[in-house]
């Protein structure tokens, strides 16, 4: 009988920590869309009111961030600066696969990633600035949505791991 409680406790337990992980991916993936926000919001101050090259606007915007952006900022400042000469494409597609690999973002997410590589350089600083808005409006939506599922999924995933372990428990005796 006693281990058949201790098993009751190691279940209900490891279902309340799968519960608090599912939650904890979400609230990160809204941290993580709110970072790209502000990178962009960076990324436009840089293209209206400084003078610095792209290089250098990374590196400046790299402290800024936290997180996977941040990183994704130093390392674009990082291959920009690098003694090897690399595009600017290059050096971006090569952070994005980075980023891929340590952030929660899926296709969609990246996609807007890709979007934003594509602006910025290619036309004049006023075409840029429209798109980035446009882009920017984009992730917020979609960061408003992600936050409201983020309050949903903390509910959700908490009750659904207490009571999916009792569940268990109650199959198991």
């Amino acid at each position: 009988m006693l281990i058949k409680l201790i098993g009751g406790v190691i279940i209900i337990t490891a279902s309340c920590g799968i519960g608090q992980t599912i939650a904890y991916n979400q609230e990160m993936l809204a941290r993580e869309l709110a970072e790209l926000l502000s990178m962009i919001r960076l990324v436009k101050s840089e293209l209206k009111y400084a003078v610095n090259d792209l290089p250098e606007a990374f590196a400046d915007m790299a402290p800024r961030l936290d997180g996977t952006i941040g990183g994704f900022c130093n390392n674009m400042a990082e291959l920009l600066n690098s003694n090897h000469v690399i595009s600017f494409q290059d050096a971006w597609g090569r952070s994005m696969d980075k980023l891929r690999a340590e952030s929660r973002f899926g296709s969609t997410y990246m996609e807007h990633v890709s979007r934003l590589g594509s602006i910025i350089g290619y036309m004049d600083v006023d075409g840029q600035i429209m798109r980035l808005e446009l882009l920017e409006d984009m992730i917020e939506h979609d960061y408003k949505k992600e936050r409201e599922k983020t309050k949903q999924t903390k509910k959700l995933s908490g009750s659904l791991g207490i009571f999916g372990g009792l569940f268990l428990v109650i199959l198991m005796l």
